[in-house]
């Protein structure tokens, strides 16, 4: 783990011949940290809408549509919808849009959402960089590597469930009926609601959540996240992927040593595994310039690859974000009359403070 953590830093320190040159993993983390704190600044101006529906003497505050980030399950049943009819439904669309966008995110660039924009993969990141400060001798590859494909077993469980589900056993009219009625209406509420008061047992899951995340390296992404599942399914078929170049390969294995998906990147050509999150932690640790590269023929290299793929997240996530605000599928269609009417008693058990 000390060695792993050495060339790591080492290969941030040097840049591979330029101290000022960004790295992928220097750009990758500068747009972790501008998620979290969009994400930050939705939930306070989401909590700030819900309060000023619960009381209408408070200044009118719109409902951010990024909020439907949370609501996977919506977005699987509107991503659904839009299959079937071809429409994206008017209650919760961002739901749906954003789904679609981390999986077009992850056929251009492997699993690239749940690395560089996905801000519960971002904690998990932090808590185990916190850890190797802290812990310094605790070995990254504790848990035997049999069991720990066992324990990847339930999040494709939970996604298996969830498409059967909604994609097979949900009759199109019922799904139509589930998006409309009045617990979609306010799905987005009853989340802030959970979160906002939690019970005993929430509090004590999502510490041990937590303190699993800063034990074992991407815990939640690697063994219980349903959405990573499905983005890692899709990933399978980008043809961005990192691939070793074998005669220019030293065998060193500092790209198998910095891995934190787990996987022998010293062993392979192409990196074709699911669990590859395109975190580029790899390519900036190979001492070799020409030993690992992304795509097919030459490759991208550094420092081309770095911007190359930020601007290619950015493209995805950002762009479609934009067509689905100029084609109108990024509002929901509930006016604030509705909200004023359908909010309060979704909160009746949950009063939200105005953060101010």
């Amino acid at each position: 783990m000390a060695a792993s953590e050495s060339t790591h830093q080492g290969a941030e320190r040097t840049g591979h011949g330029g101290g000022l040159k960004p790295t992928a993993t220097r750009l990758r983390r500068a747009l972790q940290l501008f998620m979290v704190l969009l994400v930050l600044a939705i939930g306070v101006q989401f909590s700030r809408f819900a309060a000023s529906c619960l009381d209408p003497r408070l200044p009118a505050v719109a409902r951010p549509p990024g909020v439907g980030g949370f609501l996977p399950i919506a977005g699987l049943m509107g991503l659904r919808h839009w299959l079937a009819t071809g429409h994206l439904d008017a209650v919760q669309p961002s739901a749906a849009v954003l789904l679609l966008l981390a999986l077009l995110a992850s056929l251009a660039l492997k699993k690239s959402f749940c690395a560089w924009l996905c801000p519960i993969g971002t904690l998990s990141e932090w808590l185990w960089r916190v850890r190797a400060k802290l812990l310094p001798r605790w070995p990254a590859h504790r848990i035997p590597r049999w069991l720990d494909r066992v324990l990847m077993a339930p999040k494709y469980l939970l996604l298996a469930f969830f498409a059967f589900f909604i994609f097979v056993a949900m009759p199109l009219r019922a799904l139509e009926a589930f998006i409309e009625g009045p617990y979609n209406r306010v799905a987005d509420v009853r989340m802030l609601a959970f979160f906002a008061h939690p019970s005993a047992l929430t509090v004590a899951v999502l510490a041990g959540l937590l303190l699993l995340s800063f034990l074992v390296q991407n815990a939640w992404c690697r063994y219980l996240c349903p959405y990573g599942a499905l983005t890692g399914l899709v990933s399978l078929l980008s043809p961005l992927k990192v691939r070793r170049v074998d005669e220019a390969c030293t065998h060193c294995q500092a790209c198998t040593r910095v891995c934190p998906m787990h996987l022998k990147v010293h062993e392979l050509g192409p990196v074709r595994s699911p669990e590859c999150t395109a975190c580029l932690l790899c390519v900036d640790a190979c001492p070799e310039p020409a030993a690992l590269v992304v795509g097919p023929g030459r490759g991208l290299r550094r420092p081309r690859l770095a911007l190359a793929a930020l601007a290619l997240v950015l493209l995805v996530y950002f762009g479609g974000i934009g067509l689905a605000m100029a084609a109108g599928h990024w509002r929901n269609g509930i006016g604030r009359e509705e909200y004023l009417r359908i909010v309060p008693p979704a909160m009746q058990r949950y009063p939200v403070r105005n953060p101010g």
